[in-house]
């Protein structure tokens, strides 16, 4: 999940996977470019993989009499939120087009001027801390204006909805580059591979654009709609030096094929998309003339369970209880933080990167050989 080779400096469009980024697009002026209206819908003659029933296990409980509706046909997908809505749509539009299609958006999170403001942030703390590898995870826990997109009343609600619980938390964070004009994309694949989370249903990732636009020409993520209904769908690797997952993971093109065509979200400044941590999604190049950069946060409901042997930690979203008992709880900043609360802050994130490197790298590595050699 994390690099632990110190002379690569790296991004992550998905937490499990590495990017080689080159440090130069620091200098970016904020002119805000003009979005393209039209949303990206190839849905041309599609073939559909017969879809199988989750086993129990890997579901939510109180969400397997619901799913079985959806799956029955007993809802539909509300259109106005994949198309544009925001998270003031109902609670079951929300949930009803989560559970159908996988994923939702884009939402209207912040202002292009707020986006703008954090990216730039963002950036100055990724210079200030170059010498380390690690500095694009868990920046919530150092950085008060991502704190305060993570705590976001319109995200969380959102959040809240999808997953259909009030008891939230943040597993983690992290800042996702794609360099300007660069060949490197992101073959299919799902969150969930990675994750060791279960039951990976109740984990979504909301993405949020920081740069302005995030379309087809700087790379945008595509959805394979329904796709999160198949569970687990096996990943191959093969080395490629423009597929940026870690192990140049990908899903063979005969499934692919039996899956519906991809769906693109173009997002302004400041707007998210919500997905499935069991989604197959993508996203192409940047061939644009600036850098593409997001905030990726991966939020899970408090009775999530991490199934790898070291107990991680995670950040307190919302709930009857902030204490997460699966999970150590990492420290949120005050709204007025001093040096002090910046360098516990770092501390904590440290602490919670070195943790999940153990889980990454104690397993994972030997489980693709074990299941793909």
């Amino acid at each position: 999940m994390l690099n632990n080779n110190p002379q690569d400096n790296v991004s992550l469009e998905h937490y499990e996977d590495f990017a080689r980024v080159v440090e130069n697009g620091l200098g970016i002026t904020f002119e805000p470019k003009k979005a393209s209206s039209s949303k990206s819908k190839e849905v041309a003659t599609t073939k559909r993989r017969r879809r199988r029933r989750l086993p129990a296990e890997q579901l939510c409980s109180s969400d397997i009499s619901e799913l079985q509706s959806l799956r029955d046909g007993k809802s539909n997908t509300n259109n106005d939120i994949i198309n544009g809505g925001t998270a003031d749509d109902s609670p079951l539009d929300i949930r009803s087009a989560f559970c159908n299609d996988g994923y939702i958006g884009p939402i209207d999170i912040l202002s292009k001027e707020e986006a703008a403001y954090a990216l730039q942030e963002v950036l100055n703390e990724l210079h200030t801390n170059k010498e380390s590898s690690n500095n694009r995870f868990k920046l919530h826990l150092v950085l008060p204006c991502i704190d305060k997109i993570v705590h976001n009343p319109t995200l969380v609600h959102a959040v809240q909805q999808a997953l259909n619980s009030n008891d939230i938390l943040l597993w983690s964070s992290d800042i996702n580059i794609k360099e300007s004009n660069s060949d490197y994309y992101f073959e299919p694949h799902q969150d969930s591979k990675y994750a060791g989370l279960s039951p990976s249903s109740c984990c979504l990732t909301a993405w949020i654009a920081l740069s302005n636009p995030v379309g087809i020409h700087e790379g945008c993520l595509q959805f394979h709609p329904k796709s999160h209904n198949l569970g687990y769908i096996p990943h191959h690797t093969k080395k490629n030096t423009n597929n940026m997952l870690s192990l140049g993971q990908y899903i063979e093109s005969n499934v692919m094929d039996t899956l519906e065509e991809p769906i693109s979200i173009q997002l302004r400044g400041g707007q998210a998309t919500l997905h499935s941590f069991d989604i197959v999604h993508s996203s192409g190049p940047n061939q644009s003339n600036g850098p593409r950069v997001g905030l990726a946060l991966r939020y899970i409901r408090a009775d999530v369970i991490q199934t790898k042997p070291i107990r991680e930690m995670v950040t307190w979203i919302s709930g009857t209880t902030n204490q997460a008992s699966n999970f150590d709880t990492e420290p949120r900043l005050p709204i007025y933080p001093t040096s002090d609360d910046i360098n516990r802050g770092r501390e904590a994130q440290k602490e919670a990167i070195r943790r999940e490197e153990l889980n990454y790298f104690s397993s994972n590595h030997d489980r693709e050989k074990k299941s793909y050699s």
